[in-house]
């Protein structure tokens, strides 16, 4: 099993309405600079355990970006944004654990994959991720 941490970058939290379904969409970048690795929450901030999915990279844009998407696909708001580590623990390349630590170097969510299914699980805080 590896064992990732990668250097300080950005995540982002948009709420995402106008669809079927309204949902949230935690994106957060691999590395600075990178796309960003997106997943799908029903609830945020996570109080539970819930089962998330894991989406597509998504442009670096909707770190800033908030309002209408193109092609009548709803519209997204910001509701949490700020800085932090990704660490990732690994088996043969398949991601298994995924934390994300704030500025404070707490770590505030985790994605876990068992049997293929994605589950996102609250992570006790010290203080909250900044917040808008």
């Amino acid at each position: 099993m590896s064992r990732h941490l990668s250097s300080t970058v950005r995540w982002v939290v948009l709420y995402h309405t106008g669809v079927p379904e309204p949902h949230f969409d935690l994106m957060y970048e691999d590395s600075p600079g990178s796309p960003l690795t997106t997943w799908r929450l029903p609830e945020w901030p996570v109080s539970q355990y819930v089962r998330c999915t894991q989406l597509g990279a998504h442009r670096r844009e909707y770190l800033e970006y908030q309002g209408a998407i193109s092609r009548d696909r709803g519209e997204v708001r910001r509701v949490a944004v700020g800085t932090c580590r990704v660490e990732t623990l690994s088996s043969e390349g398949a991601a298994h654990h995924i934390e994300l630590w704030n500025s404070n170097g707490e770590p505030f969510v985790m994605l876990e994959c068992e049997r293929g299914r994605w589950t996102a699980v609250p992570l006790k805080l010290q203080s909250d991720p900044t917040e808008e």
